[in-house]
């Protein structure tokens, strides 16, 4: 799921709210998604990210009792995939460290604005991001201009266009797994490449999914992604 823009608030907001390992970032502002996607993610400081990952070869390998003609080119089936979601997709972030659930994004986005809710413990914060600015509100609360640079028109996947190897690793049934390795900065993080799995249903990308290692701690990143069940216009709110 996959925004990078960090956003600091010009207001004040719940110091409870969030953690120090993921910090807000827009899946449409890119999620990681994703990542989304994300995606769009929420990411520690970068000077402190590190991730690890074995760059595998590219294989279409057929499945054992597959005829090689039914198996996918994971190549064409990425691109194909990513460009559905080119002008825009719905998505779930939900991001672990060391196996407890630590922050919940989900939301959508469209033609390059962004609408999400981020939950983090017992916070949530909701954000609109658009080519006017960003903006963010607690709940029962009023929308506030926050710090960051406008959405941009590219889509937030649009990186994951362009891995460093893709291999199959199963089709069937219309589902298909594929592993795809990226630059750490494809995913809004830094540090060394990254295995990243793929999930497809009859050539829809469903799920984005990878982990990375930060200060020690294991964390791990699953954004589900769907096409647009709303597909109205997100625009700027109004703020008195």
């Amino acid at each position: 799921m996959m925004m990078t823009t960090t956003m600091t608030t010009k207001t004040t907001t719940d110091s409870s709210f969030g953690s120090d390992w993921w910090r807000p970032r827009i899946l449409g502002v890119a999620t990681t998604l994703l990542l989304l996607l994300a995606a769009c993610s929420n990411t520690a400081d970068p000077t402190t990210t590190t991730t690890s990952a074995a760059a595998s070869a590219t294989t279409t390998t057929a499945i054992a009792g597959t005829p090689t003609t039914a198996v996918p080119d994971p190549v064409s089936l990425l691109a194909d995939a990513l460009g559905q979601y080119s002008s825009g997709y719905e998505f779930t972030a939900t991001i672990s460290v060391n196996d407890q659930v630590t922050t919940v994004q989900s939301g959508r986005w469209l033609n390059g604005s962004s609408q999400l809710m981020i939950s983090s413990g017992e916070g949530e914060v909701e954000y609109i991001v658009t080519s006017e600015g960003q903006w963010s509100r607690l709940p029962d609360a009023e929308w506030a201009e926050v710090e960051g640079s406008p959405a941009s028109d590219v889509s937030p996947l649009a990186a994951m266009g362009s891995p460093d190897s893709v291999e199959l690793v199963g089709s069937d049934g219309g589902v298909t797994v594929i592993e795809a390795v990226y630059p750490a900065a494809a995913l809004g993080i830094d540090g060394d490449p990254v295995v990243t799995t793929l999930s497809f249903e009859s050539g829809v990308l469903t799920q984005v999914a990878f982990e990375a290692e930060i200060s020690g701690a294991v964390a791990r990143s699953v954004t589900t992604l769907a096409p647009l069940a709303d597909s109205s216009p997100i625009i700027a709110p109004q703020t008195s």
